[in-house]
């Protein structure tokens, strides 16, 4: 009887074993698992970029005016960081195109704060009469250092190309004729035709025909009617090329 007690005992004792020796491989396994490197979910990171010191510890660098901070994630939290984010003078800042914005202008004497609204069409126009009347090429939109210069005196402007830019020249010929025809139908004046011919270097031949009329308040106006070139400078082609423009 008390072999067979030993017995059982015995089995109990093995089985106690067998359960838990699982159990404490399971710890052995959980206890030599790495720690997962912790993510940096800040927005402030977006800003900055992570580097080692000499002594090798973390640090963040600004990306716009290089200051840097301590920035091991055991120890130090983004305050800092998004502090510096607030006053950093050289982070650009977003600008909302249909906001209207307060600046200051100088009027005589008198400084006066004034509206202002950034308009990308009226920046357009702009550039198309500055091509037109500085006789720039359609390709100086493309420079480099137009380019640059652009993007750090207004970063909101999106420079067109040089195609866009030809159409819009094209654009505003017809608008000016349809305006100078508008005009003349308008006041009916006397007008006195004025031409300017000259050769190139590439051996063509170009006319200007330019008018000059008074208005109803007696100011004097000229404008540039036909600008083109003209196969030589005889009289009677010059009054053909006339003659056409004036049934346009």
């Amino acid at each position: 009887m008390a072999e067979v007690e030993s017995r059982v005992s015995g089995v109990g004792s093995s089985e106690s074993e067998i359960t838990s020796s699982p159990t404490n491989s399971v710890e052995t396994s959980q206890g030599q698992k790495k720690r997962k490197s912790v993510q940096c979910r800040s927005t402030a990171w977006d800003h900055f970029e992570k580097f080692k010191d000499d002594n090798g510890g973390d640090r963040a660098k600004c990306r716009y005016c290089g200051r840097d901070y301590k920035a091991d994630s055991r120890l130090n939290g983004t305050t800092s960081l998004n502090t510096h984010l607030k006053k950093c003078p050289k982070i650009p800042r977003k600008v909302d195109n249909t906001q209207t914005q307060l600046c200051l202008q100088k009027d005589g004497q008198i400084n006066g704060v004034v509206l202002w609204k950034f308009e990308q069409e009226l920046v357009r126009r702009a550039l198309v009469e500055m091509v037109i009347t500085e006789e720039l090429p359609f390709s100086f939109v493309e420079k480099k250092g137009f380019t640059k210069f652009m993007s750090i005196a207004q970063p909101l402007f999106n420079v067109p190309s040089r195609r866009t830019i030809t159409r819009d020249c094209f654009q505003v010929y017809n608008e000016e004729r349809l305006t100078l025809m508008k005009n003349f139908r308008e006041v009916k004046p006397k007008i006195c035709l004025t031409t300017d011919t000259w050769t190139s270097l590439q051996r063509i031949n170009y006319m200007c025909l330019t008018g000059h009329f008074i208005d109803r308040d007696w100011v004097l106006h000229k404008r540039i009617l036909n600008f083109c070139p003209i196969s030589s400078h005889k009289g009677d082609e010059m009054a053909k090329v006339i003659g056409n423009c004036l049934l346009e």
